[in-house]
């Protein structure tokens, strides 16, 4: 009987292979580790020569993003022409500088001031709230400038508001180069006004000049006048750089100089605090020198090797390679060990995950329970599946009782529809969000509304979840809108009205004027004798019919300018000649009351205006004839001119009843007439004064009443003595 002869230990003659194996690594290890040597010490230099260009380029490259966002920053000014504080700050803010770009201290705009304008900029900004502003220092000088922008606005960058950095001669040095040639200037060293005791750094500003738009800036003198400001950005040296080079360069030490001159003086940064490579040099392996030019400025960079660069190329790589065979063959004997350990890590990251995902959903509920606005959860059938306080408070339910109602229960019939149809494209494919306005249902019956923005969440294979829903209370600016709407539409009715009545004044003028016309024609008998009582019928006639002219060429004048269709026909005339003919109409009728008519004009208001003298002698009419109307016998009524300014104010004066201050308002309210008692022996359209304010408005000057009950009234107005051009009025 054969027995089957078990085979040699196989792990033995795999140990024995193994074996081979290690010492062929180890020779592969120590030959690669001899071979590297040699090759590593002669590609070292140019791999240092490769990593100062690139730290140099790094460098340049920053420098130059940051010109872009300051030229961003004129761009800004250029387009906008004024930009305020708030709307500043919101731009910088979309640049997210102190994350983005680190060792940027901030985003400005320094104001380009005359002297004579100093006192009135201060006075601005300190009308914005800053009640302890002033440039500084205080100093009389040609030219100021002053930072009147400068984001983050943090407790640092409020050290230099107001700071004017033309008085420094480092920064005026780097601002009038800017200025002068039309482009961006870098400054010397400096220390910053932000600085405080703590961490002191070298500075240096970025400046970008900004002109006046509507301004040649061709030559240097165009240049110089048409400057606005500078647009700029302060840096910390170490901040700056330490974001640039020490995260990716630790085995090399940097050293920038301002200027050509090595020395402690011109330093701005040093990679390597522990000593300065320019007094190392003969210590370092590698070092080389390179000066860059930026901006019209230059800046010495010195390089030197660190030991860790050093190391690295003389001992690192090879000895990995040794260590690596090493770690090879032991890796044969170790797999058992490190699949357990994967399966270890491989669960504990499961964990982590997990966790992570809990965390995640935690935040997501506490933002959205807490939220400012109303948040919900809707089933695609329009169930609502949680909401948070804010819904609730917004629609008068619980989250109990909405959690048992569906968003249909609760929404405008009218706004129905057009929900549904959204909903159903988005449950389609055709949206994947949707936003309306749109009305709820309140608890106690009232309208609420809302604007409704929703997406649509989807699982893993595309089938609908839920709706994510946010719902803002829009009733407020609802309102408002309502409001402006019904504003226009009482506008539109007004104008309706005004150009109703001018056409059917015409109308009704054409048959009055008729029977004015047989009225006179009755009276002076073409028609033969008539008795006393068909003489006084007739003459009331006649006054009645004049009366209701007037009253209708005031509503027509006064329906005109209401209606825009009023304009003036101006033209030069001799001021004292209009008030002489205004004063003769009314002659008569102040000697029949014994009332004397004076005209006092001052020598300086003597003189030609251009103005509409038909319209003018209208108001004086107006004037005049109210005056005489309620002037006692005995009276007086006066007529003065005087000149003030640009204008001529004109006033009639009287001695009569004068007028009760409660009664002042209604003086110029159309078809108003004060004292019904009084002025039933008075006939009056209540329209005179009303047109009379509208032609001075017209004529671009004001109208102004004073009066002590009475002892008498004085009206004046004022008008512009070149025509209405539109200046301020007096």
């Amino acid at each position: 009987m054969n027995e089957t002869k078990p085979h040699p230990a196989a792990p033995i003659s795999r140990k024995l292979f193994l074996y081979p194996a290690l010492c062929l690594c180890l020779l592969a290890t120590v030959y690669g580790w001899y071979a590297s040597s040699r090759y590593l010490k002669k590609e070292a230099g140019t791999r240092f020569a490769g990593h100062t260009d690139e730290i140099t380029s790094q460098i340049v490259n920053r420098m130059e993003a940051y010109r872009t966002i300051l030229r961003g920053g004129v761009a800004l000014l250029a387009a906008r022409g004024e930009v305020s504080r708030e709307q500043w700050r919101r731009y910088v803010e979309t640049l997210r500088l102190t994350k983005v770009q680190p060792g940027v201290l901030g985003f400005g705009f320094a104001l380009a001031i005359a002297p004579a304008e100093l006192p009135a900029h201060i006075a601005k900004i300190r009308a914005e709230g800053f009640a302890d502003y002033t440039v500084w220092p205080e100093n009389r000088r040609d030219e100021y400038t002053a930072i009147i922008y400068l984001e983050p606005f943090d407790a640092r960058n409020q050290r230099a508001f107001g700071y004017d950095m033309f008085s420094e001669p480092v920064r005026r040095a780097a601002m009038e180069k800017a200025r002068d040639n039309d482009r961006t200037a870098l400054s010397g060293k400096v220390r910053l006004v932000q600085e405080t005791e703590t961490d002191v750094q070298a500075g240096f500003l970025l400046y970008v000049p900004v002109y006046n738009n509507e301004m040649s800036s061709t030559t240097v003198i165009e240049r110089r006048s048409a400057l606005r400001g500078y647009v700029y950005s302060p840096f910390r040296a170490k901040d700056l750089m330490r974001g640039i080079i020490v995260p990716n360069w630790h085995d090399i030490d940097v050293e920038i100089y301002d200027g050509t001159e090595v020395g402690e003086n011109s330093l701005l940064f040093d990679s390597n605090e522990d000593g300065h490579a320019h007094t190392l040099s003969g210590q370092r392996l590698f070092t080389e020198k390179k000066v860059v030019d930026l901006y019209g400025h230059r800046w010495t960079l010195h390089f030197s090797s660190l030991p860790a660069f050093e190391a690295m190329h003389e001992r690192q790589i090879p000895l990995a390679i040794l260590i690596s065979g090493l770690v090879i063959s032991l890796l044969m004997f170790a797999v058992g060990w490190l699949q357990e350990s994967t399966r270890e890590k491989a669960i504990a990251l499961a964990n982590d995950m997990t966790a992570a995902l809990r965390e995640s959903e935690e935040r997501f509920f506490g933002a959205f329970a807490n939220a400012a606005i109303g948040m919900a959860l809707v089933a695609p059938d329009g169930r609502f599946l949680k909401v948070n306080r804010a819904l609730s408070q917004l629609t008068g339910y619980s989250e109990e009782e909405l959690c048992g109602k569906t968003f249909q229960d609760i929404t405008h019939p009218a706004d129905l529809a057009a929900d549904l149809e959204f909903l159903g494209e988005m449950l389609s494919g055709d949206r994947t969000t949707y936003h309306m306005e749109k009305r709820y249902l309140h608890k106690s019956g009232q309208v609420v509304w809302v604007m409704l923005s929703v997406s649509l969440v989807r699982d893993k294979f595309g089938a609908p979840l839920h709706f994510i829903s946010q719902i803002q209370d829009f009733s407020t600016r609802k309102k408002l809108q309502q409001a402006e709407i019904a504003r226009h539409a009482a506008e539109a009715a007004s104008r309706s009205k005004s150009e109703f009545l001018a056409n059917m004044s015409h109308e009704l003028r054409t048959p009055l004027n008729s029977v004015i016309g047989f009225s006179e024609v009755l009276l002076d008998r073409l028609f033969g004798e008539i008795n006393d009582k068909q003489q006084e019928y007739i003459g009331n006639i006649l006054s009645s019919g004049r009366h209701l002219l007037a009253l209708i060429n005031d509503i027509l004048d006064l329906a005109k300018v209401e209606s825009g269709n009023m304009e003036l026909e101006v033209s030069s005339f001799l001021l004292r000649d209009t008030l002489n003919a205004s004063l003769t109409m009314l002659r008569v009728k102040a000697g029949k009351g014994s009332v004397d008519l004076q005209l006092k004009l001052a020598p300086e208001a003597d003189v030609s205006i251009i103005a509409d003298p038909r319209k003018l002698k209208q108001i004086m009419s107006n004037l005049l004839s109210n005056a005489v109307k309620f002037t006692p016998a005995g009276g007086t009524v006066s007529v003065s001119a005087i000149r003030a300014g640009g204008f001529i104010e004109i006033a009639v004066a009287d001695t009569g009843r004068g007028i009760r201050e409660e009664d002042k308002g209604k003086l110029f309210q159309a078809f108003t007439q004060l004292e019904s008692a009084y002025t039933k022996e008075f006939e009056g359209t209540g329209l005179g004064l009303a047109l009379t304010r509208q032609l001075v408005e017209l004529h671009g000057g004001k109208i102004r009443v004073e009066s002590v009950y009475g002892k008498g009234s004085r009206f004046s107005f004022t008008l512009p003595l070149k025509g209405n051009t539109g200046e301020d009025r007096p």
